[in-house]
């Protein structure tokens, strides 16, 4: 009887990274070229397979979610004998959401200088969008020191600010004209 115990040899491809795109999907996968790990045997090498979770893939077509995914490479010699390695996969969004700012608006001062510019006077996004992220919002923070003087017209300056999930953000401003206070003729 003669046995052959000896494990075959395997040395995985070096960590690879990818990014998401948009494909309209907003399941914020995408495929990886990862390589080929090196293999030997002293008799012969019958298979490779790679693996995510116990569950054998297609490196070629797999879909890779944002984040660390570790793929274990598994090579098995004519008498069954494995030996086994790990990669890791890294998959980032570096693209930024979208959307379109509202319009430039003038507004009018009250008799007693305030002014009104909710976004419902003044407009609000409606157009968010993002490869990765639904349901998100875009904010505002506004800037009013350049509508200070009451007797003079100024600006506001609206600066609509939108993040996704994933840390990439977009800004754009939005300048609110504010007439002054209405003169009163006696």
């Amino acid at each position: 009887t003669v046995t052959y115990n000896e494990n075959p040899t395997i040395t995985c491809p070096a960590a690879a990274t990818g990014n998401t795109s948009d494909d309209g999907s907003g399941n914020c996968t995408t495929t990886v070229s990862i390589g080929t790990p090196t293999t030997g045997d002293n008799c012969s090498v019958s298979g490779v397979i790679a693996q995510v979770g116990g569950v054998t893939i297609n490196p070629a077509t797999y879909l890779f979610p944002i984040g660390v995914t570790t793929v274990t490479w598994i090579v098995t010699d004519g008498s069954g004998n494995t030996a086994s390695c790990t990669q890791n996969v890294t998959v980032t969004d570096n693209e930024a959401p979208t959307f379109t700012a509202p319009a430039n608006d003038i507004i009018c001062r009250n008799g007693d200088c305030t002014y009104n510019i909710n976004v419902s006077e003044t407009g609000d996004v409606t157009d968010e969008n993002d490869n990765c992220a639904t349901g998100i919002n875009a904010t505002y923070s506004d800037n009013e020191t350049g509508a200070a003087d009451c007797d003079k017209a100024g600006i506001v300056i609206r600066t609509w600010t939108l993040l996704d999930g994933n840390g990439n953000s977009v800004s754009h401003q939005q300048i609110i004209y504010v007439n002054p206070k209405p003169s009163i003729i006696v």
